[in-house]
């Protein structure tokens, strides 16, 4: 799919911005000018010109682009600083670009966008005019010059229209924030026809908080909600988090496929203001466990986060309980971090980080892995069905417990599994005490208020 017949070539940079120049006074002078109103509120003309293709230069700072070029440095496909601005007159940096952006113009999306290769090669003519910096650099329409590049190349005949580009020019005063702002504005909107990438999405809201930007002001120029341009960061952020932490592969971002529902899961669930941030450290490991073997599960990974960060501390007793570790008392809070409450005080707090232990313990071993994610899966649809029905839940659980046990019969019991019976029985037997000790304590507490 990535194949192409085109060869990248370069005109000199101040050739470019001395034509561009010429044609742009010349398009002023007829008045063939249109306004774009996503740039300074469409308050300027931009001259509307045509250029040889070979004038025309793809900004590698390309948001679409920016996934694929990161893990192919990650890959070590291509040294670091390979994709960097400055090079963007090289044309080997020039031609990979090409067939980056060539893949992504034969894709669409779903049944109801057709690939922007495949509709410029039925109509065979340009629809729509490129936005260009004055000296060439393509900042809106990087796929669809891919694509009619590739189309000219392969028949000049039958696609000669393709051998001059329409462009709509910015003024020489433009800014790179300018320039940013205007990308995201006509391209990130939710009705895109082929959409971005979250990851995308996250890294370009980040930049333009780095520039400044107001949170509300980026809601306003993407067409989104404040919320959405919250949580888009809170993903990229958490992305980065799992890549660069968890996987020890940054940047690698040809290792999040299929995984948008589950960080906007931990964007919504695990990165909540007033929460123990430091129980919510411990419950993202194991949503990051979950993510990495999501191939391996039986449902989506972002069912079993969404139980897990639901009922955080549920969830991480109950798992405890499941592999039998201790979980010693939590050291007491510094004296600034205690907070008033007239409230009857709960159970002591616990320390979780032998559950962290043994999580990264079990990550040397497939085998383990994949035992301690069933594990996970299991523990956490508990944990949900508690959360949902806490005031019963015991009771439910321990009458699904005495049927399953009732349901044991001694007689049939092969003698190979005679062992293995008696020890289950005696687990089914000291857990049943210790549950017993934990009600009486409950009933004397209940009693004594």
């Amino acid at each position: 799919m990535e194949m192409t017949q085109y060869t990248s070539r370069v005109t000199a940079l101040e050739e470019r911005r001395s034509t561009i120049a010429q044609r742009s006074k010349e398009a002023i002078a007829r008045n063939n000018v249109r306004k774009e109103y996503k740039f300074r509120n469409g308050n300027e003309d931009l001259p509307v010109i045509s250029l040889p293709e070979e004038f025309l230069i793809y900004r590698l700072e390309n948001y679409r682009t920016r996934d694929t070029q990161l893990s192919l440095i990650a890959a070590g496909e291509q040294e670091v600083g390979f994709f960097d601005p400055a090079r963007r007159e090289d044309p080997s940096v020039q031609a990979r670009q090409h067939r980056i952006l060539y893949q992504q113009a034969q894709t669409g999306s779903g049944e109801s966008v057709t690939p922007i290769h495949s509709e410029l090669g039925r109509v065979g003519v340009q629809t729509e005019d490129l936005i260009i910096s004055s000296d060439g650099i393509v900042v809106n329409g990087n796929r669809r010059l891919s694509a009619m590049r590739e189309l000219w190349t392969s028949d000049p005949a039958k696609f000669s229209e393709f051998r001059d580009i329409k462009c709509s020019v910015l003024p020489e005063s433009a800014t790179p924030t300018e320039i940013l702002k205007l990308e995201i504005g006509l391209q990130m909107q939710p009705e895109t026809k082929l959409p971005y990438e979250w990851t995308a999405l996250g890294r370009a809201v980040r930049d333009l908080r780095e520039s400044l930007i107001p949170d509300d002001e980026i809601a306003n120029l993407m067409n989104r909600d404040r919320s959405d341009i919250v949580r888009a960061a809170k993903m990229i952020d958490n992305a980065d988090l799992y890549l660069d932490e968890w996987l020890s592969r940054p940047q690698s971002y040809d290792q999040l496929d299929e995984t948008e529902q589950a960080f906007k899961q931990i964007a919504l669930k695990n990165n909540v203001k007033g929460d123990d941030s430091g129980i919510r450290e411990i419950t993202r490991q194991f949503d990051f466990l979950l993510i990495e073997q999501r191939k391996h599960l039986t449902d989506r990974a972002y069912i079993f986060i969404n139980a897990i960060e639901q009922n955080a501390e549920l969830f991480l007793e109950n798992l405890a309980s499941a592999l039998d570790i201790d979980l010693p008392a939590a050291e007491p809070k510094k004296p600034s971090q205690i907070k008033i409450s007239f409230e009857p005080s709960g159970p002591a707090a616990k320390n979780y980080e032998p559950l962290v232990d043994y999580l990264h313990a079990q990550r040397e071993n497939s085998d383990a892995v994949k035992k301690l994610t069933a594990t996970i899966q299991h523990v956490s649809l508990i944990a949900a069905e508690q959360g949902k029905k806490k005031e019963t839940a015991a009771l439910d659980f321990a009458s699904q417990a005495e049927k399953r046990l009732n349901a044991v019969d001694i007689q049939t019991a092969g003698p190979a599994t005679h062992e293995d019976l008696r020890s289950c029985l005696e687990r089914c037997i000291n857990r049943s005490e210790t549950l017993l000790a934990e009600l009486s304590d409950r009933q004397v507490q209940g009693r004594s208020k």
